[in-house]
């Protein structure tokens, strides 16, 4: 008679082995995928975001997620207002699909008014909104051009700042559509012009005729390994000149007061991108690592290497709360850096909550980003424009609370010159926090209202954004 811990254990074995064959009987295969809605965008353009195709099996079990993320793929193409996925079972172990999309509209005309400070908060509550500090122009956006989800941008500004440029982007290039290319070439004058920093502010020197000139030329290419992962390769031409005045005032502007700065630089990115929604992640994750070199000896005027990373991490607590972190490096290595080219935390993509108000000039940073988010309120507003029948356009309200905390090191602009005051912020700790009311439309455009306080201050500020901007970067 066998023991009873050995029929124990067979019965353990068979009842496995039937509960695995069970599962697996709850699967389906796809026998048709249908796309409708489609009036301008071509077919391989969203078959290139799906991750299914006829014949593929599907497990039950992760089916609603495994469309979800379909879904999200498509959406963060930002060619649709909306996409609805449909599903109708045929006996058993089939499956039809059946995405319907409402495209967006693809040409847009815009009116530019943007301001010389480096952001609006600065413009609104430090120079008293002056329209002298504001430059005017339009730019004619052509979305999803041929239906290739190609986009060319014309950007053209006058005044004080005159600007012309034109962007073209393709993301997908080949039979496979792996490869994609981002060109720009753009030229720019300036009469107001930040050259150096004072107690961590910006002080602009203003003159009748240009006192800054630039040319850039720019050209990226990357691959697209998967849904999910992303190679870039990015290669830049500037000149910039600089009036003898300026230089005056700020040697540093450029290397050795020379009125002149060129430089040729090349850089390698590696991004991976798993959030839902990349204009207003929920969750999921994301990671970039990038290296740029700037100056190969061709001209003597910048010589610097630069590496950052960047990771958030964003979690879902339950349908209507969430948690998300963040982790920020960037260091730049060079024996001389220009003022002109140095990076600031207030401007570009460095935003640091709480610090809307200062320029902090650094080569190493460190960033450590928390926030918390409760959705207050999610309802639909609807309109007939453009087409007869009635569309909605999604809205959601959320109470966000957030921290941050950060470490800063400068070599060069603490001092500031002999004529300017110490930067105290440039090197040491940095810490923020604070309460915001996120609005969100269309999980595509967002902005927030803030109100954050600083160790620097010791006391808090109301700030407006337009994002939250932790994984962003300028991919030109």
């Amino acid at each position: 008679m066998l023991p009873k811990s050995l029929i124990t254990l067979v019965f353990c074995c068979l009842s496995l082995v039937f509960f695995g064959q069970n599962k697996a009987e709850k699967a389906v295969i796809i026998q048709e995928i249908l796309l409708e809605g489609l009036e301008k965008t071509k077919e391989a353009i969203v078959w290139r975001e799906l991750d299914l195709k006829v014949g593929d099996t599907l497990v039950l079990e992760n089916l609603a997620q495994r469309l979800e993320r379909n879904k999200s793929n498509l959406f963060n193409t930002n060619l649709f207002k909306s996409v609805i996925v449909d599903t109708t079972f045929v006996g058993h172990q089939s499956l039809n699909l059946k995405f319907t999309f409402d495209e967006r509209w693809y040409f847009w005309p815009w009116f530019i008014f943007d301001v010389i400070d480096q952001n609006w908060n600065v413009w609104w509550k430090e120079k008293n909104r002056d329209l002298n500090r504001a430059t005017y122009g339009f730019s004619l956006e052509q979305h999803n051009w041929r239906g290739r989800n190609e986009t060319l941008t014309l950007d053209v500004q006058g005044g004080f700042l005159r600007n012309i440029s034109l962007t073209y982007y393709r993301p997908a290039i080949g039979k496979q559509r792996k490869w994609g290319v981002i060109s720009r070439v753009g030229y720019w004058t300036n009469r107001k012009v930040p050259y150096r920093s004072e107690q961590n502010k910006l002080v602009f020197y203003d003159q009748e005729t240009p006192a800054f000139k630039q040319f850039a030329i720019g050209l990226t290419l990357n691959y697209r390994k998967n849904l999910y992962t992303e190679h870039f390769i990015k290669a830049r031409y500037e000149s910039s000149w600089a009036s003898d005045t300026l230089l005056q005032y700020n040697p540093q502007y450029f290397f050795e007061g020379k009125s002149q700065q060129r430089f040729l630089s090349l850089g390698y990115i590696f991004e991976r991108d798993l959030r839902d929604i990349k204009r207003y992640a929920l969750k999921g994750y994301y990671i970039r690592a990038s290296v740029v070199k700037k100056g190969f000896g061709i001209f003597d005027d910048l010589n610097t290497l630069s590496f950052e990373t960047n990771y958030s991490h964003y979690f879902p607590i339950d349908k209507s709360r969430y948690v998300a972190l963040n982790i920020k490096y960037h260091r730049t290595w060079g024996e001389q850096i220009s003022y002109l080219s140095n990076i600031r935390i207030g401007t570009g993509d460095n935003d640091f909550r709480g610090y809307e108000l200062y320029s902090i000039d650094t080569q190493e940073f460190l960033f450590l980003r928390a926030d918390a988010k409760q959705r207050l309120f999610a309802f639909n507003i609807y309109h007939s424009l453009i087409k007869k029948e009635r569309r909605s356009i999604a809205n959601e309200i959320y109470l966000r609370l957030f921290t941050e905390t950060g470490w800063v090191r400068d070599h060069f602009f603490t001092n500031g010159d002999q004529n300017s005051l110490q930067n105290n912020l440039n090197n040491g700790h940095l810490f923020g926090a604070g309460l915001a009311l996120d609005f969100v439309v269309r999980k595509n455009s967002h902005l927030s209202v803030e109100y954050s306080y600083n160790k620097y201050d010791k006391k808090a500020f109301l700030f407006f954004h337009f994002g939250i901007g932790w994984d962003d970067w300028r991919k030109i």
